[in-house]
């Protein structure tokens, strides 16, 4: 199969709501934060100033993955960005697919001025996830014990962190 990658635009704001919600329902551990907002919750958050871009991949005209990476927005920490909302609809995952939209997320991100890391939290339970970080670069720096509550089970996130460049020097 072949698969469109893109930065998502605000025509996209309806597609990427709907991905949202099958996400929370396919995957409710892996998100932190629900988002059952109406699409122009969506299009703002496509819009938001310090969103870099939130990566799709298409087949066709259907929207089957989705990650975004958001700038810190404080002075002192614009040099590093989140990595978020990482979902792949499940009859299109073990394609490469998320493997191939995180290595458009990091070219994007190394193009920034100024920004050295890009950091993420993923569910310690999701063992694929962190694999596939662990494969393009990312390196452990913590856990967070009962980061989540997911129908009153507590669950742990890792924290990772990916450096962009290895000289500090602004």
């Amino acid at each position: 199969m072949s698969f469109t990658l893109r930065i998502l635009n605000i025509s996209d704001s309806a597609a990427l709501r709907a991905l949202r919600l099958q996400a929370l329902a396919d995957s409710p551990a892996n998100f932190g934060r629900e988002s059952l907002q109406a699409t122009s919750y969506f299009t703002e958050k496509i819009n938001h100033p310090d969103n870099i871009g939130i990566f799709g991949a298409f087949d066709g005209t259907q929207l089957i993955a989705m990650m975004g990476l958001q700038r810190d927005s404080g002075l002192k920490r614009r040099h590093c960005a989140k990595l978020w909302g990482v979902f792949t609809s499940p009859n299109y995952r073990a394609q490469g697919i998320s493997a191939s939209l995180l290595q458009l997320l990091i070219s994007v991100a190394g193009q920034q001025p100024g920004l050295l890391h890009v950091r993420l939290s993923v569910n310690a339970r999701n063992t694929a996830a962190h694999q596939l970080y662990l494969r393009a670069g990312w390196s452990e720096y913590g856990r967070e014990p009962d980061a989540l509550s997911v129908n009153g089970e507590m669950q742990e996130e890792i924290l990772m962190t990916l450096k962009l460049v290895d000289n500090h020097s602004l």
